[in-house]
């Protein structure tokens, strides 16, 4: 299956980051590609293991009070129940969410 950029959906949750969802579902995993350029928040999400790899830029990630700083093809992944934030600089990420990201399991801080 390929799905071109032009089919995905393009959302600004906050005035740092663009997301580009792809539709592309299944029971196991889903992806998105996001832009990040300052500060993107904090969150927790209760049910899915979230994988990140950075393409472009750096990513300030931080979880419960510890920092750690990635680069272009760092790998980061956070698990379930884990209060996180983030800060790029002109980063660019693939992040995949094991189970899929259902809106209703991520709370923001």
């Amino acid at each position: 299956m390929k799905i071109a950029k032009e089919n995905t959906l393009t959302v600004k949750p906050d005035n740092a980051t663009t997301v580009h969802i792809y539709p592309f579902k299944n029971d196991s995993y889903d992806i998105v590609k996001s832009e990040i350029n300052g500060y993107h928040g904090r969150f927790k999400n209760t049910l899915s293991t979230k994988t990140y790899l950075v393409t472009r830029g750096e990513i300030e990630f931080e979880i419960e009070g510890t920092k750690y700083l990635c680069k272009k093809d760092d790998l980061f992944s956070i698990k379930p129940n884990k209060w996180h934030s983030m800060t790029g600089k002109d980063a660019e990420i693939i992040l995949t969410c094991n189970p899929p990201y259902n809106p209703e399991t991520e709370i923001r801080m």
